[in-house]
């Protein structure tokens, strides 16, 4: 994904899911959702990727996410344009383990 950054990518023992962003020449943002899965078979074990299709706003780039319990996943990098952002989104679910708020918020630089 060229010239494409990554906003947001977390990790649980499956695989990865990363919102990228494309900035455009006016500023606006266009996103794009990656998921990269192992894929267990009996004979080795692969990587299976896919990506979803672009939008281009905020909101519908969360819309991307939201499929997935995204906030209860171990943070990997917040892209620091939008680290408050995702934690005001963060901040929206119910997150059981304070380990995982804790995680979140040393990754946002929240004090």
């Amino acid at each position: 994904m060229q010239n494409w950054q990554t906003i947001i990518k977390v990790a649980g023992e499956g695989g990865s899911i990363s919102l990228f962003g494309l900035q455009q020449a006016d500023k606006r943002w266009f996103f794009s959702r990656h998921i990269n899965e192992m894929d267990y078979g009996i004979d080795d074990i692969g990587a299976i990727s896919h990506s979803s299709h672009v939008v281009h706003t905020w909101e519908d780039g969360l819309d991307l996410l939201k499929r997935f319990p995204w906030p209860h996943l171990r943070p990997i990098t917040v892209h620091p344009d939008f680290k408050q952002r995702i934690w005001e989104e963060v901040q929206n679910y119910t997150i059981k383990r304070r380990s995982r708020l804790k995680d979140w918020k040393e990754i946002c630089h929240i004090d």
